[in-house]
């Protein structure tokens, strides 16, 4: 299947603090810290498909979801898995991990009829923590915006914010200020 840069895709959002978690055993879906936040998995080995078939049930609102269902969704359709925020996962043991899963999880995907693409996004690490593969990703290093690019940026949050013209200028002013 021949896929172009403006395909549309089916993205899937991998928080990494919260599939860290759940690798830890924690159920990051439960809003309070009661004990019942912490449940052990039974029987599920930790995978990246396992977290987003769980995710997915939460989030419909429990429908029931399995790794089959991902799989099937990821086969048929063009796919983006985006693992965001690495740099949140501070255990050194944990963060290889989540890296080593990540990576299992895109070498099981690779031979979907439609193989997703994938991004990680993190802060750079200088405690040389665990790191997606350099040969299997491209990295980028985010450059900070000029200043007539942030106020335009600015401008367009406050109006899609819904924001009054004199919230707008007190934002942009308090803005400025800083």
């Amino acid at each position: 299947v021949q896929i172009g840069a403006s395909t549309a895709r089916v993205v899937f959002r991998v928080d990494l603090r919260d599939y860290a978690r759940w690798l830890e055993g924690y159920d990051p879906f439960v809003e309070d810290d009661t004990p019942a936040r912490k449940r052990r998995r039974s029987g599920t080995a930790g995978s990246v498909e396992e977290f987003l078939a769980l995710m997915m049930k939460v989030k419909s609102g429990g429908r029931r979801v399995d790794v089959d269902d991902v799989r099937d969704i990821i086969d048929r359709y063009p796919s983006l898995l985006a693992f965001d925020g690495l740099d949140e996962v501070a255990s050194e043991p944990l963060r290889r991990r989540v890296v080593e899963e990540s990576q299992k999880a895109l070498d099981r995907l690779q031979h979907s009829t439609c193989t997703p693409l994938a991004i990680v996004t993190a802060r750079p690490s200088y405690a040389r923590l665990a790191e997606p593969d350099r040969a299997r990703f491209d990295y980028y290093e985010l450059q900070p915006l000029d200043e007539a690019l942030r106020i335009d940026y600015l401008r367009k949050w406050s109006r899609s914010q819904g924001l009054s013209t004199r919230d707008r200028h007190d934002v942009e002013k308090v803005f400025r200020a800083r």
